[in-house]
């Protein structure tokens, strides 16, 4: 697989959640210096753990979609990142919501994608299908390693019902959760329940594989 760079676009030609996935050089930029640049979980600093996954020359080639405005070199990190949507995809291991503040009708529509590594990437929808807005993980100190597991749970208790104190059930389509900026999200959906641990709509973490 190849990619190729057109006004600062990245296009990565494969069928995934659909169509087209598409990379704006910006937020690559963006995902790299908010989440790749040193090693420190709680302030959403994963570099050590990103090496563990793509390598670090792999990871470091980003740096030429914005310095040397787009590089061949780049393809082996849309490839592992792409080959890692597909499990997810295939899978079915992603959550849509709608996004938007409380002060604007304006709505985001959001995908959520978990690769098996644990590595959360979030898509906007637009006209022309998704583009890939940034990658995070869910561990909060480097003393965790980022799981599966351990991500689900996290994105559970943020988007599932919560009933009684450890009980956690699919969402309705009025259950609103709250982002770090005060977004409300609504019309949540577990894409397959069954991959997020949902067994008859209640959360069992020992379900999933």
């Amino acid at each position: 697989m190849s990619s190729r760079v057109l006004d600062r676009v990245v296009f990565v030609q494969h069928d995934l959640f659909g169509g087209t996935v598409r990379f704006h050089c910006n937020d690559l930029k963006h995902f790299f210096t908010k989440h790749c640049e040193y090693q420190n979980a709680s302030q959403e600093q994963y570099r050590e753990n990103l090496i563990a996954i793509f390598g670090e020359s792999v990871l470091e080639s980003l740096r030429s979609l914005w310095s040397q405005n787009g590089s061949q070199q780049t393809d082996p990190f849309f490839k592992k990142l792409v080959d890692m949507l597909q499990i997810a995809y295939e899978k079915e291991r992603y959550i849509t919501y709608d996004q938007y503040l409380p002060q604007s009708k304006q709505k985001e529509q959001i995908l959520l994608a978990v690769t098996d590594s644990g590595l959360v990437v979030i898509f906007v929808r637009d006209a022309k299908g998704y583009h890939f807005k940034t990658a995070y993980f869910t561990h909060h100190n480097d003393l965790e390693a980022p799981t599966l597991r351990g991500t689900i749970r996290s994105l559970v208790c943020r988007y599932a019902n919560k009933s009684g104190k450890s009980v956690h059930r699919l969402p309705l389509r009025e259950s609103i959760a709250k982002g770090k900026k005060g977004e409300l999200r609504n019309n949540i959906k577990f894409a397959n329940p069954k991959s997020f641990g949902f067994v008859h709509g209640v959360f069992n973490p020992e379900s999933f594989r």
